[in-house]
């Protein structure tokens, strides 16, 4: 039975206070003669319904736990069931340490949680977060080290240009506006000597074989079906020249020269081979190939509806213009500069150890594929895409790396790096829109901020995976849930590294899942704009990034203890410390075991001076009373209905949540039920009243219990061995998990703060 059976009926109290067949509907318990009787038929039962309780079993599911935090510098440090990420995250411990401070903190470790996280938050926000598993262990902050990895002393930094020489447009006199008087017509298709010639709308084969030609399009339409040319020969595109090849250009001699001016046009099925093409016109070809000493500037249109390809021996392609393609590909010794305006549909693929890849304008590509490294892959302006994926393999930095330049930015959605270096000077930033994946399995690879003033990598989510370079121009990206070892990711120099959602960092003998560069990164787990120590304006070359406020905790340098009076949860703050249930059963009826006759949740954490206590379910008719130690918290009024008043229910206390705040000392912890017991409630009977508190001793059967989480109470008359069928394991075997797997009627309060 519980509270709400006390009964105030005079007819009633005849049945005894013994539990009585004939009236088990209505038993009474009168504490004033019948204690002790109650008492021993309430273990008795207790142990035929779960068995023989363990000598060891003190009721409680949080085990003591201890770990030693020092600091070299000014911070709060939080101690976390699970990785401070912004939703959820629920603390043990937290406190102000002033610079130099040493502090063993004692805390009650939820049974089921193997690994805990101690943060250190810094005056700025940022924080450095290591794993702890063994109670007892020493984690330092500030000395230059993140959980055993080894400072293998990079030090960072300033960014080197690239080694390719990116060529001009021709001079304006090198454009043709007229064709010469002594030029003459192109008609016969054998036609092989020397000098200036033009081509008439109605020609359509074009041979000058022995080179040194001056071939001229005026303005008009042409249709060329054949051509041959030699070396030296120059090619004229005048204004309203209109020229379409029905097939290929090829072009592959290096001393030739294309020059199309302003309002001309070029048309091909595909253009090709190792020619020099300055273009203030229009271009269009399915394909684009170049090869050998080719090169082109564009300084007006270029639409291909296929691939661009700039391959072997120094190829190059300017663009200082707009330059639209489906794909684009740079290989061997072929570089590619952007001045204005690039927008690759599908993919571009830098694949090459000694190619080159520079962006001084804007340039988009669904997919941005970079392989194998290069010294000369570096983007001055803002480079956006879907998809921006780079593997490298082994090398040293100046060579296995991408290179943003001050300001500079990547703009894309998803983010994924193997082994490799991304080096940022200051100001740049990498902004992910959705996830940001690190599959990096050796020390040191990873992003590196280069310059004096800070550059910053942000996404929402950054996992780590498994980042694989299949063949050329693919690259194999997987999201792991878990790796046995290895660094995912290495951070180094002046850089912030701000998300929502970061993976949690490993603990695997020495190899922890990512290394900080204490000294000098600023990381940001819980806003991927909370960055307090940058703010980067919008601009041509990168979107704006302007923190907001920050919601984790930060230190007051005047008071040490740093203490929030506040009984509500801080609204800025989305983590909150832990809480913990205390259940209590009385000693009426010997069959009922609901232990939801007074619920309380309890929030605290260890270093804090004060615990929150909220009422949360009585199941009783009778008023009672809660205390902590000599102090009254909360009163409950009698009942007429035998109905369970909870949160989480559509009956609640007053309509609201009774909350109310407790002031404890530095020997508070809720791991031990000696502690726990300064916790009780007071039934009152109209002629007398009976106190219940959590047992002390190890062995007893339980009037309360204490569960380190937010725990879902059996509805009314339901049997906490049905709503949890481990229950009956744990009372005889204290390592059971068994609080977070009910099967059966359980109230589960939801959004009841």
């Amino acid at each position: 039975m519980n509270i709400k059976n006390l009964t105030k009926s005079v007819s009633v109290l005849a049945c005894g206070a013994l539990v009585l067949a004939s009236c088990q509907s209505k038993d009474v318990y009168d504490p004033s003669s019948k204690a002790a009787e109650q008492q021993a038929k309430y273990e008795q039962t207790f142990t035929e319904q779960f068995g023989n309780v363990a000598s060891d079993q003190l009721w409680n599911t949080a085990e003591s736990f201890t770990v030693t935090v020092s600091t070299a510098n000014l911070g709060v440090v939080r101690i976390y069931t699970s990785y401070p990420t912004a939703a959820g995250a629920t603390y043990l411990a937290s406190e102000t340490l002033q610079a130099g401070t040493t502090k063993t903190f004692n805390l009650a470790k939820p049974q089921d949680v193997e690994t805990l996280y101690v943060a250190f938050f810094d005056e700025d926000g940022a924080v450095v977060v290591k794993p702890i598993t063994d109670s007892g262990e020493t984690v330092e902050f500030g000395d230059g080290t993140s959980n055993g990895a080894k400072a293998y002393g990079l030090k960072t930094r300033a960014l080197t240009g690239s080694t390719f020489t990116y060529g001009s447009d021709a001079a304006d006199d090198a454009y043709a506006s007229s064709i010469p008087s002594d030029a003459k017509e192109v008609s016969q298709y054998h036609q092989t000597q020397s000098g200036n010639y033009y081509v008439s709308e109605s020609t359509t084969k074009v041979n000058c074989w022995s080179g040194n030609c001056n071939i001229y399009f005026g303005s008009g339409n042409y249709t060329i079906k054949e051509w041959y040319t030699r070396d030296n020969t120059n090619v004229y595109l005048l204004p309203g020249a209109n020229v379409t090849f029905t097939s290929e250009l090829n072009e592959n001699y290096n001393g030739n020269n294309w020059y199309i001016a302003e309002g001309a046009t070029l048309s091909a099925e595909k253009i090709s081979y190792n020619f020099q093409l300055y273009n203030r016109g229009t271009i269009k070809s399915k394909d684009l190939y170049l090869y050998a000493g080719a090169y082109i500037y564009n300084a007006n249109t270029i639409e291909v509806t296929g691939e661009v390809a700039v391959k072997n021996n120094d190829a190059q392609i300017v663009n200082g213009g707009t330059l639209t393609a489906t794909n684009l590909s740079v290989e061997g010794s072929g570089s590619v500069q952007n001045l204005e305006t690039m927008n690759i549909s599908e993919k571009t693929v830098v694949n090459s150890n000694g190619c080159g890849w520079q962006n001084d304008g804007t340039y988009y590509t669904g997919e941005f594929l970079y392989q194998a490294g290069s010294s000369s892959v570096i983007n001055n302006c803002k480079l956006t895409c879907d998809d921006f994926k780079m593997i490298l393999g082994d090398g040293n930095m100046a060579d296995k790396c991408f290179k943003l330049s001050g300001e500079a930015s990547i703009v894309c959605k998803n983010f994924a790096m193997g082994i490799g270096y991304l080096l940022m000077e200051s100001n740049s930033q990498v902004a992910v829109s959705e996830k940001a994946i690190f599959g990096i399995t050796k020390a040191d690879y990873g992003v590196y901020g280069v310059g004096d003033d800070y550059a910053v990598f942000h996404a929402p989510t950054i996992s780590k995976g498994s980042v694989t370079s299949y063949s050329a121009g693919n690259i194999g990206v997987q999201e792991q849930a878990s790796r046995s070892q290895g660094y995912e990711v290495s951070y180094y120099g002046q850089l912030v590294v701000a998300s929502d959602n970061h993976f949690a960092q490993g603990y695997s003998g020495q190899y922890p899942y990512y290394y900080v560069d204490e000294e000098n990164v600023k990381m940001y787990v819980k806003g991927e704009s909370t960055a307090k120590v940058i703010s980067i304006s919008e601009s041509q070359c990168h979107p704006a990034y302007n923190p907001t406020d920050d919601p984790t905790p930060t230190p007051d340098p005047t008071d040490p203890t740093d203490p929030d009076p506040e009984p509500t949860p801080d609204p800025d703050d989305p983590d909150e410390a832990q809480i913990y249930t205390v259940a209590f059963e009385d000693l009426g009826s010997t069959d009922d075991f609901d232990f939801n006759d007074v619920v309380l949740y309890v929030e605290y954490a260890a270093g804090e001076t004060t615990a929150t206590v909220y009422l949360m379910a009585a199941g009783g008719t009778l008023a009672a009373e809660v205390y902590y130690g000599s102090d009254k918290l909360f009163s409950i009024g009698a009942k007429t209905d035998a109905q369970m008043y909870s949160q989480g229910n559509t009956k609640k206390f007053n309509g609201v949540l009774d909350w109310t705040m407790i002031t404890v000392g530095s020997d508070f912890d809720m791991s031990k039920t000696a502690t726990t017991s300064q916790f009780s409630i007071t039934v009152n009977n109209s002629s007398s009243t009976y106190t219940i508190n959590p047992n002390t001793a190890a062995g007893a059967q339980p009037q309360a219990i204490v569960i380190a989480n937010e725990w879902a109470w059996p509805t009314e008359r339901t049997n906490i061995g049905t709503a949890y069928p481990k229950f009956t394991s744990w009372v005889s075997d204290s390592s059971v998990d068994w609080a977070s797997s009910p099967s059966g009627s359980v109230i589960k309060p939801t959004n009841w703060k």
